[in-house]
């Protein structure tokens, strides 16, 4: 059974017969774990998502939160009635006759 090649089939198959195996440069894997292992030690210190840091956040919160709610707001003293405290808030005047 014979095979029809084309010329550039030739071409392809021709240029494919000197490749050789690929391979790393020198020293990959000691500068690929190397570098692994520096990786790991950064990820290792993350501030924000320690557990007791953010317990200790949380209570921070907490302890805010509940200063300001119990805070009792101190209402206006007017002893003015409610008329007179209406004038004055926009500035009128009522006389009395």
């Amino acid at each position: 059974m014979e095979q029809h090649k084309t010329p550039i089939t030739d071409e392809y198959l021709k240029s494919l017969e000197g490749i050789e195996e690929a391979e790393p440069r020198d020293f990959f894997y000691s500068r690929l774990t190397n570098r692994l292992a520096n990786e790991q030690t950064q990820k290792d210190w993350v501030f924000p998502l320690k557990p007791a840091w953010m317990i200790c956040t949380l209570a921070v919160f907490l302890l805010i939160n509940t200063i300001i709610l119990t805070q009792k707001s101190k209402p206006q003293k007017t002893d003015e009635s409610n008329i007179e405290g209406f004038a004055n808030a926009y500035d009128q005047n009522i006389s009395s006759y």
